[in-house]
């Protein structure tokens, strides 16, 4: 409405400073008399920010310093750039091929797995072969080797083409079957054997027939003599 009186903000009606209303107005005693109220809404002039200022990161000292270099240039490769020309590309290098005098190249070196250790020094190998007959099952068992802590292989073979035997660690293991009248217990060595039966015992071993025939058997016993 033209001519109409502009309405005024209304003065705020709390007297009290310490009063609920008047902490709300932002009112304080100090204003109350002072010489030099502090002025609520005056802008007060302050200092401006200081910016930081980022000091840049000193240059790494280099890896050979001229104290510890022993001869070698400081501004030269660093031990990791050797490290990686040793190495070869992703840490691996191929070895260089060795050549022989005549020029032709070693062949790669393979793995070696030692199945059998060497003699002993200043020792021989020796063999003491025999050849016996086996005795019936009616008879007790016969000793084909004793115990020699030096044997180092034991050979057997069944001479005959007919009749076999069996052999044990010992003649308790060697039985006869009261019913069929056949050796029982230990190991077959049966007839007509195309090879000897190598056995790497140290132990004494026994031999009878299956049955009252007698074959004969060959036996080589291989040793180490010290000599």
């Amino acid at each position: 409405m033209r001519g109409a009186r502009r309405i005024q903000p209304r003065a705020p009606v709390a007297t009290d400073p310490e009063s609920g209303e008047g902490r709300e107005l932002g009112m304080s005693p100090r204003m109350q008399g002072a010489p030099s109220p502090i002025p609520g809404a005056a802008v007060h002039v302050v200092n401006p920010p200081v910016g930081r200022q980022h000091t840049p990161a000193p240059d790494a000292p280099p890896e050979v310093k001229p104290i510890n270099a022993h001869g070698v240039p400081p501004g030269s490769a660093t031990t990791r750039d050797r490290a990686d020309l040793e190495r070869g590309v992703n840490g691996h290098r191929p070895p260089a091929p060795r050549y022989e005098t005549s020029g032709t190249p070693w062949p790669p070196p393979v793995p070696v797995v030692i199945v059998e250790s060497g003699d002993a020094e200043g020792s021989y190998r020796a063999a003491a072969p025999r050849s016996f007959l086996v005795p019936a099952n009616t008879s007790d068992p016969t000793r084909i080797c004793g115990r020699d802590p030096s044997r180092r292989y034991v050979y057997i073979l069944n001479e005959d083409a007919t009749h076999a035997a069996r052999f044990a660690q010992r003649p308790s293991d060697l039985q006869v079957d009261a019913v069929t009248s056949k050796t029982l217990g230990g190991a077959l060595l049966p007839a007509a054997m195309g090879s000897y039966l190598r056995l790497g015992t140290q132990d004494e071993l026994w031999i009878v027939a299956t049955d009252t025939n007698t074959p004969r058997v060959s036996v080589i016993q291989e040793f180490d003599q010290a000599g």
